[in-house]
């Protein structure tokens, strides 16, 4: 990655068995975050809240992205975390933010995986991989290979926000204790 390149300010968070627990969810949640909060004392964090079946974490300006996911990636609980990007909800300000990370880094072959909460979003899934595909495409030149990619940016489509990251980062999953 370019040195220019400026780091992620979110985290993605995604928990395991907390989403099967049904009427105990919430619980489990907040036992989560409070687990979360134990784990990054000390640390540039200006904030965690949960959304749409996942946790967002928002970096102080220090973006300690390394000590942050290297924390989280030992947190019961936790099934993976996700360096990520904001995006806007408009397709063609989309294709220009993914465009600008993508620039910054090197690859050969790449795909594009979109998860959509709202499905009263103008595009399917595929569609938008699609799109910003062919945007990427072009803007690098590098191969579409869906099986083993070098690089997969991954889109996540929430009710009110959108998301973008390169990497997950496995945690250890099972219930937070």
């Amino acid at each position: 990655m370019d040195a220019r390149a400026v780091p992620p300010q979110l985290i993605l968070i995604h928990y395991a068995e907390i989403g099967l627990k049904g009427k105990n969810r919430r619980f489990f949640e907040r036992q989560l975050m409070r687990n979360i909060e134990a784990q990054l004392a000390g640390l540039d964090v200006a904030g965690l809240e949960r959304m749409s079946g996942r946790l967002l974490l928002r970096l102080g300006e220090s973006r300690p992205v390394e000590a942050v996911t290297r924390r989280l990636a030992r947190t019961f609980g936790i099934a993976y975390v996700a360096p990520a990007y904001g995006l806007p909800r408009d397709v063609e300000t989309m294709k220009e933010v993914i465009g600008r990370r993508v620039r910054q880094r090197t690859f050969a072959s790449f795909k594009i995986e979109t998860r959509r909460t709202d499905k009263r979003f103008p595009l399917t899934s595929v569609e938008l991989n699609r799109v910003i595909g062919a945007h990427v495409q072009q803007l690098t030149g590098a191969a579409v290979d869906l099986r083993q990619p070098e690089l997969t940016v991954h889109i996540v489509i929430l009710y009110d926000s959108a998301f973008f990251y390169f990497e997950r980062i496995p945690g250890p999953g099972g219930l937070p204790v």
